[in-house]
């Protein structure tokens, strides 16, 4: 491959890396959302201790997802960590992308 189709390739995947971010951004939201609509039994917008009892995957992360420690997990907590069940980072989704 010459120079310059590496850098136009390089050019491209440097233009759609916004893009795919944005998407995966909304794409953790909704997974956030969801979890939330599932997971808050009495509906106060926060998942405790508790209500998480009941996913296994979201229970092995809590404290590490629990930014804040104060024993609650808020959707933007669930939409922002790695370690929320089902979430793919965006760096994650755009290496993968690469590689295709």
């Amino acid at each position: 491959m010459s120079g310059l189709s590496k850098i136009a390739i390089g050019s491209l995947l440097l233009l759609a890396t916004p893009a795919m971010v944005t998407a995966q951004t909304i794409s953790n939201k909704s997974l956030a959302s969801n979890l939330m609509q599932r997971l808050d039994v009495n509906k106060d917008g926060v998942i405790s201790l508790k209500e998480a009892v009941r996913h296994t995957a979201l229970l092995r992360n809590f404290g590490l997802i629990d930014g804040n420690e104060d024993g609650k997990l808020t959707v933007r907590e669930l939409a922002t960590s790695q370690l929320t069940p089902g979430q793919r980072s965006a760096k994650n989704t755009a290496s993968n992308k690469k590689e295709t």
